[in-house]
């Protein structure tokens, strides 16, 4: 990803713009941050998903939460695992 950014220099002088780089995140370092739900989510959970339905859209994934969410209460648990998980992709 590439972000124009303010470069620093003195008052005195005129702002200008320097081009920096960051590098892309993966989709499996990304998810957990998102959501509590998917802190403690086991890596391959978070492939099936991202593989059955994301497909790499932080919109989906939005939905996807939601359900999982739903799907907590549903089977009161309090961990996102396969069937949880299934239950919240068939409800997207």
């Amino acid at each position: 990803m590439t972000l124009w950014v303010p470069a620093r220099r003195p008052a005195s002088q005129e702002v200008g713009f320097g081009l920096v780089f960051f590098p892309r995140l993966a989709q499996a370092d990304i998810i957990p941050l998102t959501h509590a739900i998917w802190a403690t989510a086991e890596t391959e959970l978070l492939e099936h998903i991202e593989v059955r339905h994301a497909d790499g859209s932080m919109h989906e994934w939005t939905k996807v939460t939601y359900y999982a969410l739903k799907g907590l209460r549903h089977f009161h648990t309090d961990t996102v695992d396969m069937r949880v998980a299934d239950w919240a992709l068939a409800q997207c």
